[in-house]
């Protein structure tokens, strides 16, 4: 019995350790998007909720291109084919074609994580919001981290403890589909 608490104890304290060193560059990259997402709001006199659907989706089109394209690049830059002869080079409407339908793809791909993660964003926006009214004299910046860090938690321990398939789900999406 006290072992089973210790473990629990042990597993809490790992996890919120883990969620801690994932916040700080999750944290500095966020609050760079929600600086740019006011700047865009402004300039646009846009709601809240638009202006962060479109940053959020803005920002996962363009981590999605770089994850799914730096390989395909890598390997056409590494691989030294010498001559190839002109009937086996693939016409450009094939290449054409086929980084058309892989920017379509995560397009579709983009959209579907700014969707999943609007409750995330709803909640971290309220945690923001609690900590600063409850702590006025605080700074801003570390009621944003606050609320990095409990979704930080929150959806790591979605991930680890209940839907352990999401990554392997993620990497399928993003690849496969």
């Amino acid at each position: 019995m006290a072992l089973d608490v210790i473990i629990l104890l042990n597993s809490i304290f790992d996890l919120l350790k883990g969620s801690f060193i994932l916040s700080i560059p999750l944290f500095v990259v966020l609050y760079i998007l929600n600086i740019i997402r006011k700047k865009f709001a402004d300039r646009f006199s846009l709601s809240w909720i638009i202006s962060c659907l479109i940053i959020t989706f803005l920002s996962y089109f363009i981590f999605l291109l770089v994850i799914y394209f730096l390989p395909t690049f890598q390997s056409m830059a590494e691989h030294d084919l010498g001559v190839i002869p002109k009937y086996l080079i693939p016409p450009m409407e094939d290449w054409l074609g086929f980084y058309v339908t892989k920017i379509v793809k995560l397009i579709f791909v983009a959209a579907i994580f700014t969707v999943l993660s609007l409750p995330f964003l709803l909640l971290g926006s309220l945690i923001e919001t609690i900590t600063q009214a409850k702590f006025k004299k605080m700074h801003k910046a570390i009621s944003f981290f606050a609320a990095v860090f409990a979704m930080t938690t929150l959806l790591a321990a979605l991930i680890l403890y209940i839907f352990y398939w999401i990554p392997l789900g993620i990497i399928h999406l993003i690849y496969f589909s």
